[in-house]
C-alpha cells in the first residue's frame, strides 16, 4: 500500500504541515506527532466537533463513515459526552491516520477536508 506515492513512507512533519495548509484545514485540526513536538514524526490528524445532542453527533459520524467508505480509508471515530468549560457537551472526534504507514498520507488530509467545519 502506497497511498502517498512516497515509496511506502509516511508524510514528514514539514510535508504534513504543508498539506494541512494546502487543504485549507483550520487550527482545530491538530497534527499529532510521535514525540509530542512539531518536529516529531506525524502519526495522526485529529479534530473534535461539538454537537447539540447525541443524535446529531451520531448523524454527523454516520456521514463521515459514508465518505470514509467511498474513499476506502477509515478513520477512528468517537462519540462521547464530556465536560467542556464546566458544562456537559456531546463531542465527536475524528482521528485520521494511515496504519500501514504508521503515520499520515495525503488521503488522511482529503478525508479531513471533506469532514467539514
Amino acid at each position: 500500500c502506497d497511498p502517498s506515492g512516497k515509496g511506502g513512507k509516511p508524510l514528514s512533519a514539514a510535508n504534513a504541515q504543508m498539506r494541512k495548509m494546502e487543504m485549507g484545514l483550520d487550527d482545530h485540526w491538530v497534527i499529532v506527532t510521535q514525540d509530542d513536538d512539531e518536529t516529531g514524526t506525524p502519526i495522526s490528524l485529529e479534530r473534535e466537533f461539538y454537537h447539540g445532542d447525541f443524535l446529531h453527533g451520531a448523524e454527523f459520524l454516520r456521514k463521515i463513515a459514508a465518505v470514509a467508505l467511498l474513499q476506502n480509508h477509515f478513520p477512528t471515530l468517537q462519540l462521547e459526552r464530556k465536560i467542556y468549560k464546566k458544562n456537559w457537551k456531546i463531542v465527536s472526534k475524528i482521528q485520521c491516520q494511515t496504519l500501514v504507514l504508521n503515520g499520515l498520507s495525503t488521503t488522511d488530509f482529503h478525508l479531513a477536508m471533506v469532514s467539514g467545519d
